[in-house]
């Protein structure tokens, strides 16, 4: 299936939740609980048994684990130049750094289905398992260090190692490596339970569109839209390349690379002193060019 038609039903979910959030059909209060019960059941079950059927084969993996984390770690260096560059204010160079490094797992998970099935579900199973970690490590720091607030950088690291989209690719990818296996019953259960994910998770990144900011326009938004939309999958396609990564690694990654920033980070800026506005401006922005960049992406470095 090509990029363009894959995205069509996604842009049309993320439509629906704008207008379901906006018209009042599904109030304003339940939202929070539609995404909680994304965050800690449909997704870490949708991943579990992802990563638990995927086939590790570890010549394969390892290389495509190295390009997405190097893309992503100089994606962020990238912000770090910037930033005298640009005089960037701290507040302002964390959340460019943020935009710029995380991604939103739902929508690339979504994108992965449409186009490529259960083996690109497998497969951006798999990078998340690497990559939410490493991304959230990077980005506390950075915050611990340059944001206002500061925070408490003991709690911020246990709430990494107690993600439970962490846990769900960790447990399935325990399970696969010692070769155990779950009973039929519960997978097919963990299934039913994963197929909410996908559409929930749409509905919502729509739900969290904010139109009236779209009318902030400064460097640093464009800076954040630009490096995360287009720099970041171009980043990793150069390494895929060197790397010899497969088409099927190449599409899944350049998947997991192009989708926009993730809307959690939002409230990471306001609990550790980033520019929580900034980010804000800076999703809006990115949720509603990847209906066109990401298409872009696919076919240009495919």
């Amino acid at each position: 299936m090509s990029a363009t038609v894959a995205i069509i039903p996604i842009a049309l979910l993320v439509a629906i939740g704008y207008l379901a959030r906006r018209s009042g059909l599904v109030p304003a209060s339940a939202w929070s609980g539609i995404e909680l019960c994304c965050y800690r059941l449909f997704f870490p079950a949708i991943m579990l048994v992802s990563v638990y059927r995927a086939d590790l084969d570890w010549s394969r993996i390892g290389p495509f684990s190295m390009a997405l984390i190097a893309a992503v770690w100089i994606a962020g260096l990238a912000a770090f130049v910037l930033k005298p560059v640009l005089s960037l204010p701290n507040q302002q160079f964390t959340t460019l750094f943020a935009t710029s490094t995380r991604w939103n797992a739902f929508v690339s998970l979504a994108m992965a289905s449409q186009m490529m099935g259960a083996k690109g579900t497998a497969l951006v199973s798999v990078a998340m398992a690497f990559l939410i970690p490493a991304v959230n490590l990077a980005n506390i720091l950075v915050l611990a260090i340059w944001g206002s607030a500061g925070g408490s950088l003991g709690r911020m690291l246990r709430a990494v190692v107690t993600n439970p989209l962490i846990l769900g690719c960790t447990a399935g990818l325990a399970l696969n490596l010692l070769h155990l296996r779950i009973p039929p019953p519960v997978t097919q259960g963990l299934d039913m339970l994963g197929a909410s994910a996908i559409p929930a998770s749409l509905l919502i990144v729509g739900a969290g569109i904010q139109i009236d900011r779209l009318w902030s326009v400064y460097p640093a938004l464009w800076l954040g839209v630009g490096i995360k939309l287009l720099a970041l999958p171009a980043i990793f396609w150069m390494l895929g390349r060197h790397l010899g990564l497969a088409a099927d690694l190449m599409v899944a990654g350049l998947i997991a690379t192009s989708v926009p920033t993730a809307a959690n980070g939002y409230i990471v800026a306001r609990q550790m002193g980033g520019d929580a506005d900034l980010y804000a401006d800076i999703l809006t922005w990115q949720t509603l060019l990847a209906v066109v960049s990401i298409p872009f992406v696919l076919s240009a470095f495919s």
